[in-house]
This record gives structure tokens, sequence and C-alpha cells, in this order.
């Protein structure tokens, strides 16, 4: 449990010595941080999805009218981004999320972006690059084992 103010004991003696961003964040001591080569190794795993892509596909997804699949995709961004080295950029965009859906719902995904390129769909942040790497990425993803 952690000490509210008023009880007699402060952060700080909570926790330590650990840096101040730690003892301000209770989160950071359930999920501390990674160093940058075990960080990119995580990352490269087809689970693990940038805020940014997800939100690309949540909005591509909307203009299908796939619902469901848009909510599953919302849920992972409400779930604790992977933790990060010290000195990563803090933009919500750039923070990585495990995804875990169902062998179907891959596919489905996959589905539905191959869809999307067919009829021309793009976000506005997708407009000038085109949907490059998203088909790619889904389907490492959908191969991949459970």
């Amino acid at each position: 449990r952690f000490a509210r103010r008023g009880d007699g004991q402060s952060h700080r003696a909570l926790f330590g010595s650990l840096p101040a961003t730690h003892w301000r964040d209770p989160a950071a001591l359930r999920h501390p941080q990674l160093e940058w080569p075990q960080y990119k190794l995580m990352c490269d795993q087809p689970e693990y999805w940038s805020g940014w892509m997800l939100e690309q596909c949540i909005d591509l997804l909307g203009q299908l009218h796939s619902d469901q699949l848009q909510a599953v995709l919302s849920q992972a961004l409400q779930q604790p981004a992977l933790p990060r080295p010290a000195d990563h950029q803090d933009h919500r965009s750039t923070h990585m999320f495990r995804l875990s859906l169902s062998s179907q719902q891959r596919c489905d995904v996959l589905a539905d972006l191959r869809r999307a390129k067919a009829m021309g769909l793009s976000t506005a942040a997708t407009q000038k690059r085109g949907l490059g790497g998203f088909l790619e990425a889904w389907q490492a993803y959908a191969q991949q084992k459970n």
C-alpha cells in the first residue's frame, strides 16, 4: 500500500533512494524501466504496437464501421504501455502496447485493413504516406502462433 499524505510517512521513506520519477509514479514500481537492447527486442515482436499505429488502425476500422474490432484495439490503448528506457521520448504516440488478440481477431483486422487499402481509405496522419507497412505488420501478427 502507498502512504497518503498526513499519515506520518513520506514518499521518500517508502521508496528509499529511487529516482524521483519512480516514487512519484507507483506504476513505475510495478513496471521497471528497460534498457534499450531489451526494449528494442520486445518492440520488434509482432504483438507490440506503437500508440500511433494503433490510433491509425482504430481510425481506419471506424471508417469501415468495424465497431467490435475498433473497440478491441481501443481497449489495448487503455492498458499500461511497455516500460521505456529512461531516455525514451515520452510522447504517447511512441509508447508501445502489447496486443493479445485471438487468431480470428487478427485475421479480421488484416482483412479490414486490406479492404481499407483497396478502397483508398486513409487517416489524417497517413494521407501523404499511405498505409505502407500496415498490412505487413498485421500479416506478421496474424501469422504468429498464440
